[in-house]
């Protein structure tokens, strides 16, 4: 459990810095592509559509995530 946080943690946290201008425009991208933002938590269960999901959208804004 966890990963898909720790996924959006890394795209917002990489994009975003410490403007929370950015960070809310990410957050906003990532809603557009189909990511329930307000679902994803540490407790979450880990589902792989939305991991995938994430993945492509990290990729796509040059985020490396592990």
């Amino acid at each position: 459990m966890g990963k898909a946080k720790q996924i959006l943690d890394a795209i917002i946290s990489q994009r975003g810095g410490e403007n929370p201008i950015v960070a809310k425009s990410i957050t906003t991208r990532l809603v557009l592509k189909g990511i329930n933002m307000k679902s994803i938590t540490e407790s979450s269960p880990d589902d792989p559509n939305v991991i995938q999901k994430l993945r492509n959208a990290a990729q796509e804004m040059g985020v490396i995530v592990k």
